[in-house]
């Protein structure tokens, strides 16, 4: 059996040409950053309520959003 390279261009390549390549880079990173702070909170039992308040202690503001796909917190 032979095995054939990919034909076409990459969805980099697609997503670069709509310009709109950044933006989806963007929001994959949002959800690997939301997604590593649930499994952190999960692991060790802190709650939203608890860090959000950790956070403004320290001066920072969050904007967190039901997730559209299982009603999880999100980064908006």
């Amino acid at each position: 059996m032979t095995q054939h390279k990919h034909v076409g261009s990459s969805l980099d390549d697609l997503l670069e040409s709509d310009g709109t390549l950044e933006q989806a880079e963007a929001e994959a990173l949002k959800r690997v950053i939301v997604w590593q702070i649930q499994q952190a909170m999960g692991h060790t039992g802190v709650t939203i309520t608890t860090l959000v308040k950790a956070g403004r202690a320290l001066g920072m503001t969050w904007t967190l959003q039901a997730g559209e796909d299982n009603g999880s917190p999100r980064a908006a």
